[in-house]
């Protein structure tokens, strides 16, 4: 059941061909389904303003707005419980120049790209936000066709459900504004700002990119000047950069790279077999490939070349009290002080603990019950690259080297490996 009520901010996401037919009650009384949804096309969202209810035996369909509704339940029961005290005040039909999603949106024409490769809409996925609700991304995906025949167990079958749920999703605010359609029944193009793509910012453009078909994003990759494209490659998903390097001619690649610094296109290369990164590598500028196979060969040096044994470390039975109070003494001289080691006789690590949760946790609880169990770790055959991935992704300020047998090594600290980055940078 999700909750509407007076007042309350309730995010909750659903996709439209969810309640798409889902009985519509007013004081538990059935008066119709819902049939379709009025929305008002915004910059980065679509708001919906009003439900369409259709009812039986030819009386008019009733116009909601989205402030009489009340509930909804989007599966199983699929209802929409409408606050609304008499429904005759509410008859009527879409004003002439409404927008409806089903009507006028659903299953037309999107992304025509010099009319290749032209996709569908099949189905939107909405937000309810603060008891508002928004259109956040139309959805042109073969798993949308599969919900909407209610066979969502077969795509999760061929595909898995964590592909099911990203395939496909294009973010409204890439959709061109859209003019109100009055009665058009036509094909509708709703175009990614394919007249504009080329003055966005590259990560938008990285964004767009990531949310394509291969084929579509290999296409409008291909359209954008050098510099837009170098500087868009840089930030894409090292998986959809190893797609579009792999789609794209060698040479072209070479020429993105040649203009990036040296350190973004080790970035870019990195994601590539060393065999396909050496090709390009040879079709830079001499001086600039030199550079480039330098960080390379550096990001593949072995982690337990920047490990420091300073680091405070603590038996899982002491308690928060003791490792207060001895924590002073614990850090002096130590070159990593923001975390606790929590290890056992044996030299076993069995968790982390910050300085701040050792200031929050209760004086009596032992070490083991408030520290983070199942670290993230580096092992010893771990690289640079391995670090600096890891750094990049989470908020660590060290991270830990353990053997095979998960006994601690060492630590390494977040600035050795990310300041040099940074000197490779330069």
């Amino acid at each position: 059941m999700e909750n509407l009520d007076n007042g309350r901010k309730i995010d909750i996401n659903f996709f439209l061909s969810d309640l798409l037919g889902a009985k519509a009650l007013i004081n538990g009384k059935k008066i119709g389904i819902l049939s379709d949804m009025v929305v008002q096309d915004g910059e980065q969202l679509a708001k919906v303003t009003h439900f369409v209810i259709g009812r039986p035996w030819g009386d008019p369909s009733l116009i909601v707005p989205t402030e009489k509704v009340q509930r909804i339940f989007p599966k199983g029961f699929k209802e929409v419980i409408l606050e609304v005290d008499d429904a005759a005040k509410y008859e009527g039909e879409p004003a002439e120049d409404a927008l409806l999603l089903k009507d006028h949106i659903l299953d037309k024409k999107i992304l025509d790209i010099e009319n290749r490769e032209v996709e569908v809409v099949y189905d939107f996925k909405i937000s309810i936000r603060g008891g508002s609700f928004y259109v956040t991304h139309v959805d042109v995906s073969r798993f949308a066709l599969f919900r909407r025949m209610h066979l969502t167990w077969l795509a999760e079958t061929f595909y898995g459900p964590r592909e099911f749920s990203k395939v496909g999703l294009i973010p409204w605010r890439y959709i061109q504004p859209l003019a109100n359609m009055g009665s058009f029944k036509g094909d509708v193009k709703l175009n990614i700002l394919k007249d504009k793509i080329a003055e966005m910012p590259p990560a938008d453009i990285a964004e767009i990119l990531h949310e394509l078909p291969s084929e579509q994003r290999t296409t409008i990759f291909e359209g954008l000047d050098t510099e837009r494209a170098s500087d868009t490659l840089e930030k894409i998903d090292p998986n959809v950069q190893r797609q579009l390097i792999n789609s794209i001619k060698k040479t072209k690649i070479a020429k993105l790279v040649n203009i990036m610094t040296p350190a973004q296109a080790a970035d870019v290369l990195g994601v590539l077999p060393w065999s396909d990164a050496k090709v390009i590598i040879h079709m830079l500028d001499k001086e600039h490939a030199e550079k480039v196979k330098a960080i390379l060969e550096k990001n593949d040096e072995r982690v337990m070349n920047f490990m420091t044994r300073e680091f405070i470390s603590a038996s899982p039975e002491k308690t928060v009290g003791e490792m207060r109070d001895e924590y002073a003494s614990a850090a002096k001289g130590k070159k990593v002080v923001m975390y606790i080691y929590v290890i056992k006789t044996d030299g076993t690590l069995e968790g982390v603990l910050d300085i701040k949760e050792l200031l929050e946790a209760p004086d009596e609880s032992r070490l083991s019950s408030v520290m983070a169990k199942n670290p993230i770790n580096l092992g010893p055959g771990s690289t640079l690259k391995d670090a600096y991935q890891i750094f990049s992704r989470y908020s660590f300020r060290a991270i830990p080297v353990v053997d095979a047998k998960e006994r601690i090594l060492g630590v390494v600290p977040y600035r050795d490996v990310m300041q040099l980055k940074h000197m490779l940078i330069d």
